[in-house]
């Protein structure tokens, strides 16, 4: 398959897109959770600034990715926001078409 520049340029936009406008919602979600869950804000808070060095310390990203009650929170919000999750975001043919002479059936 051959695509110029433009068509590239396009097909990066229709995958980025849905996420990048998930993310605001997402993290909409999550802040409207902690202003009406202050216990919830507190137990986060508490095990961020226990679990994390200096923002300087090359181990920062991997820290933060072991944070286990970050992860549920995020997934909790997830589970209680669904329409914040990027599988909402699916695209789905119109009608029959053909791209680049690959059929592309409706539904």
């Amino acid at each position: 398959m051959n695509m110029n520049p433009h068509e590239i340029a396009e097909n990066i936009m229709l995958f980025f897109g849905p996420i990048y406008i998930a993310i605001p919602i997402v993290i909409g979600y999550a802040v409207h959770v902690l202003i009406n869950n202050p216990d919830i804000q507190q137990k986060l808070q508490s095990e961020i600034d226990s679990s994390l060095p200096a923002p300087t310390d090359d181990d920062y990203l991997r820290r933060v990715s072991e944070i286990k009650y970050l992860e549920w929170f995020i997934r909790e919000v997830f589970r209680m926001y669904p329409t914040a999750t990027i599988g909402d975001l699916n695209r789905s043919c119109v009608e029959n078409t053909t791209v680049n002479e690959i059929p592309m059936p409706k539904g």
